[in-house]
């Protein structure tokens, strides 16, 4: 855990760093990960952005925006998704 508004010395930031990112990639929000080591969410997005790896886009999955898409992004047949 992390004491909250300190400031963390390069040895403990590279290792909480490699948590988050470990644990983001697994799967998890940034919500969670700031809770569950009680970092505010805007401290354990700066650490995962500072790290390099690509972010998720946020709010889930639109419908407006995957109508028409298969699972992995790629656009279905016209005749399935219902356009002439």
């Amino acid at each position: 855990m992390v004491k909250r508004y300190s400031r963390l010395e390069m040895e403990e930031r590279s290792r909480l760093s490699a948590t988050l990112v470990g644990e983001y990639e697994a799967g998890i929000p940034v919500r969670p990960l700031a809770d569950k080591y009680q970092i505010s969410y805007g401290r354990a997005y700066r650490i995962l952005k500072e790290s390099g790896i690509g972010m998720r886009p946020r709010g889930g999955w639109n419908r407006r925006s995957q109508a028409g898409r298969h699972d992995d992004g790629s656009p279905l047949p016209a005749d399935i998704c219902g356009e002439k």
